[in-house]
């Protein structure tokens, strides 16, 4: 499988835990033995950690290394409040994750807000629904003081805007990264943004020196436009098939991934949250993908 820089392209195959609905189902997953297998044999070589209920990460890590596979970046939620108690749990919530992260063997977090069913945004995506330059300098603050913990931690966060959460569009995004600093990395995911009309290729540029991974998917923006459209909310929309396997939709991800330029050394994540086809159909396709991409992602690993 490809690499860029110094990685080996990851993926999150978030596939097994998506719902007919459009929404997710972390509670049942199939047994690790079963998703690791579909992972190995679409030729990935790099996965973002998952470690079971129940589990260790360093039981974990055995279960990797032998499937033949290590540990891509992992991801850190957090969920916003302006309760300063509220925040101090947050925060120890996310050095307590990125522990787990350093045992499995990981070194980069995609750092997030909580993506809810109940919240305004989900209700009402990929606009900006309640913007608040006040609660983002409050979220920016709080994202930048986790990227602190994650460090002394030994895992170094990026910022992850998604739709459906209170970082979702491009101000926002550049907003976040300006007032928090550089000791906040930048890791975006192509999709999201580009369903929330970010112009990516100009935000990518003008934060290329801090990203340090990407989620790659493709889209059908004809269903983002449909949905916008029609008032459709975050379920409805991904139900309606928004999100496809790279080179199967709309997005020019080859030349966004390009644009990096032959010395990045960020993580390349392949992340399709909801297919038209079964996980492991969607596993082995999102492979495909990426080998007939080679010319962008560098050379073959």
């Amino acid at each position: 499988m490809s690499h860029i820089g110094r990685h080996p392209v990851a993926v999150n195959p978030l596939q097994f835990m998506a719902t007919a609905d459009g929404w997710f189902d972390f509670a049942d997953p199939p047994p690790l033995g079963e998703i690791l297998d579909a992972v190995v044999a679409a030729g990935f070589h790099a996965v973002q950690p998952g470690v079971p209920d129940g589990g260790s990460p360093a039981a974990y890590r055995r279960a990797l290394a032998a499937a033949g596979l290590t540990a891509g970046p992992g991801y850190v939620a957090l969920a916003w409040s302006e309760d300063a108690e509220v925040r101090r749990h947050q925060l120890e919530r996310a050095r307590a994750q990125a522990r787990v992260l350093t045992e499995c063997g990981a070194e980069l977090a995609f750092l997030a807000l909580d993506l809810t069913l109940d919240h305004p945004r989900a209700h009402h995506p990929a606009r900006g629904w309640a913007s608040s330059l006040r609660r983002v300098d409050g979220i920016a603050d709080l994202l930048g003081e986790a990227a602190r913990a994650l460090a002394a931690e030994g895992v170094t966060a990026a910022l992850h805007p998604h739709v459906g959460t209170w970082v979702e569009t491009e101000r926002e995004t550049a907003h976040v990264l300006d007032r928090a600093g550089v000791e906040l990395a930048f890791g975006p995911d192509l999709g999201h943004l580009a369903w929330a009309g970010a112009d990516l290729p100009g935000l990518l540029g003008a934060y290329r020196e801090r990203i340090a991974g990407l989620h790659l998917k493709d889209m059908a923006l004809s269903v983002a436009e449909r949905a916008r459209a029609e008032g459709l909310d975050y379920r409805g929309t991904v139900a309606g098939g928004l999100w496809r396997e790279p080179g199967e939709g709309d997005l020019p991800l080859a030349d966004l991934v390009a644009a990096l330029g032959p010395g990045s050394d960020c993580w390349l994540v392949i992340e399709v949250d909801n297919s038209r086809h079964s996980p492991r159909e969607s596993l082995l396709r999102c492979g495909a993908a990426v080998r007939a991409l080679d010319t962008a992602f560098g050379p073959t690993g």
